[in-house]
Protein backbone atom coordinates (compact mmCIF):
# COMPACT_ATOMS: atom_id res chain seq x y z
CA UNK A 1 0.00 0.00 0.00
CA UNK A 2 2.85 2.35 0.77
CA UNK A 3 4.37 1.64 -2.60
CA UNK A 4 1.08 2.32 -4.37
CA UNK A 5 0.86 5.71 -2.58
CA UNK A 6 4.30 6.68 -3.81
CA UNK A 7 3.41 5.63 -7.36
CA UNK A 8 0.22 7.69 -7.27
CA UNK A 9 2.14 10.68 -5.89
CA UNK A 10 4.80 10.39 -8.63
CA UNK A 11 2.13 10.03 -11.30
CA UNK A 12 0.34 13.15 -10.07
CA UNK A 13 3.61 15.04 -9.95
CA UNK A 14 4.45 14.04 -13.54
CA UNK A 15 0.99 15.07 -14.70
CA UNK A 16 1.50 18.47 -13.05
CA UNK A 17 4.91 18.93 -14.72
CA UNK A 18 3.61 17.89 -18.14
CA UNK A 19 0.61 20.19 -17.75
CA UNK A 20 2.87 23.09 -16.80
CA UNK A 21 5.18 22.46 -19.75
CA UNK A 22 2.23 21.95 -22.06
CA UNK A 23 0.79 25.28 -20.98
CA UNK A 24 4.08 26.95 -21.77
CA UNK A 25 4.51 25.19 -25.09
CA UNK A 26 1.05 25.90 -26.49
CA UNK A 27 1.59 29.68 -26.76
CA UNK A 28 5.22 29.11 -27.81
CA UNK A 29 4.10 27.62 -31.11
CA UNK A 30 2.66 30.97 -32.15
CA UNK A 31 5.63 32.92 -30.79
CA UNK A 32 9.21 33.12 -31.98
CA UNK A 33 11.86 30.83 -30.46
CA UNK A 34 13.36 33.77 -28.54
CA UNK A 35 10.02 34.35 -26.81
CA UNK A 36 9.77 30.68 -25.88
CA UNK A 37 13.22 30.65 -24.28
CA UNK A 38 12.57 33.99 -22.60
CA UNK A 39 9.43 32.52 -21.04
CA UNK A 40 11.23 29.31 -20.13
CA UNK A 41 14.47 30.74 -18.74
CA UNK A 42 13.38 34.18 -17.62
CA UNK A 43 14.65 36.40 -20.41
CA UNK A 44 18.22 35.12 -20.78
CA UNK A 45 18.00 35.35 -24.57
CA UNK A 46 18.99 38.72 -25.99
CA UNK A 47 16.48 40.31 -28.37
CA UNK A 48 17.32 40.34 -32.07
CA UNK A 49 18.53 43.77 -33.26
CA UNK A 50 16.02 45.67 -35.34
CA UNK A 51 16.92 46.55 -38.92
CA UNK A 52 17.78 50.22 -39.34
CA UNK A 53 15.04 52.31 -40.81
CA UNK A 54 15.97 54.83 -43.54
CA UNK A 55 15.21 57.75 -41.23
CA UNK A 56 17.71 56.40 -38.68
CA UNK A 57 20.49 56.17 -41.26
CA UNK A 58 20.26 59.71 -42.61
CA UNK A 59 22.28 62.37 -40.75
CA UNK A 60 20.20 65.03 -39.03
CA UNK A 61 19.72 68.23 -40.97
CA UNK A 62 21.64 71.09 -39.46
CA UNK A 63 19.92 74.40 -39.28
CA UNK A 64 21.87 77.29 -40.72
CA UNK A 65 23.76 78.98 -37.98
CA UNK A 66 23.22 82.68 -37.61
CA UNK A 67 26.19 84.72 -38.69
CA UNK A 68 27.08 88.27 -37.97
CA UNK A 69 29.60 90.61 -39.46
CA UNK A 70 32.31 91.87 -37.16
CA UNK A 71 34.83 94.65 -37.65
CA UNK A 72 38.20 95.11 -36.00
CA UNK A 73 40.34 98.21 -35.94
CA UNK A 74 43.97 97.07 -36.28
CA UNK A 75 46.95 99.29 -35.53
CA UNK A 76 49.43 98.45 -38.27
CA UNK A 77 52.54 99.40 -36.30
CA UNK A 78 52.15 96.75 -33.56
CA UNK A 79 49.15 94.62 -34.60
CA UNK A 80 47.05 95.63 -31.59
CA UNK A 81 43.35 95.37 -32.43
CA UNK A 82 39.97 96.00 -30.87
CA UNK A 83 36.43 95.25 -32.00
CA UNK A 84 34.21 97.91 -33.50
CA UNK A 85 30.66 98.21 -34.69
CA UNK A 86 30.17 97.69 -38.40
CA UNK A 87 28.89 101.10 -39.35
CA UNK A 88 29.66 103.16 -42.44
CA UNK A 89 31.95 105.49 -40.51
CA UNK A 90 34.05 102.67 -38.99
CA UNK A 91 37.13 103.82 -40.94
CA UNK A 92 36.85 107.34 -39.53
CA UNK A 93 36.33 106.06 -36.00
CA UNK A 94 39.31 103.72 -36.30
CA UNK A 95 41.54 106.58 -37.50
CA UNK A 96 40.29 108.74 -34.61
CA UNK A 97 41.19 106.05 -32.06
CA UNK A 98 44.75 105.85 -33.42
CA UNK A 99 45.58 109.40 -34.63
CA UNK A 100 49.38 108.99 -34.71
CA UNK A 101 49.55 105.53 -36.32
CA UNK A 102 48.24 103.85 -39.42
CA UNK A 103 45.10 101.85 -38.60
CA UNK A 104 42.79 99.82 -40.81
CA UNK A 105 39.37 98.29 -40.35
CA UNK A 106 39.04 94.59 -41.13
CA UNK A 107 35.57 93.15 -41.57
CA UNK A 108 34.55 89.55 -41.69
CA UNK A 109 31.91 87.03 -40.89
CA UNK A 110 31.94 85.45 -37.47
CA UNK A 111 30.32 82.01 -37.46
CA UNK A 112 29.16 80.68 -34.11
CA UNK A 113 31.16 77.62 -33.14
CA UNK A 114 33.86 78.10 -35.79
Amino acid sequence: MFREGIMVHLALRMVAVVAALGGMMAPAQAQSPADFFAALFGGLVRPQPQAARPMDVLPPMEAERPTRTVAYCVRMCDGHYFPMSTTEDADAKCAAFCPNAEARVFRGCFAAGA
